[in-house]
């Protein structure tokens, strides 16, 4: 019995790295494949425009939509770093497509100020 029990740590202690490294490569893996097919909505353009710091905000606070079909098969290591990439870099994108619309809208109010002033 204690023979079945040391045979079965040293296969414990041996296999748990493997598999912690397995599972951290596949976290990678999703992380890259996630931040690569992140696409940011230009409708936060709109928004930096008519809402300036707040919207920029909002693009950072709301979390958008993972593509399920991305997912389908995939370990749960995979998944997790997938949402992860794909949420940040998705998060990124809209808040410079939010700063765009504010940098646009603050433009156009220097211009109108300079043109009435005259």
């Amino acid at each position: 019995m204690r023979k079945y029990i040391a045979l079965f740590l040293v296969f414990a202690f041996i296999a748990a790295p493997v598999m912690a490294q397995m599972n951290s490569r596949q976290y990678l893996a999703g992380k890259m494949d996630g931040e690569r097919d992140a696409t940011g909505n230009q409708a936060w353009i709109i928004g930096g425009c008519l809402l300036g710091v707040v919207g920029v905000l909002l693009a950072y606070v709301i979390e958008p939509e993972v593509p399920a079909a991305r997912l389908m098969g995939k370990s749960p290591s995979y998944i997790q770093g997938y949402t992860e990439g794909y949420r940040s870099a998705t998060k990124r994108k809209n808040a410079m497509y939010a700063i765009y619309g504010m940098a646009a809208w603050i433009g156009f109010v220097i211009i109108y100020v300079a043109a009435s002033g005259s």
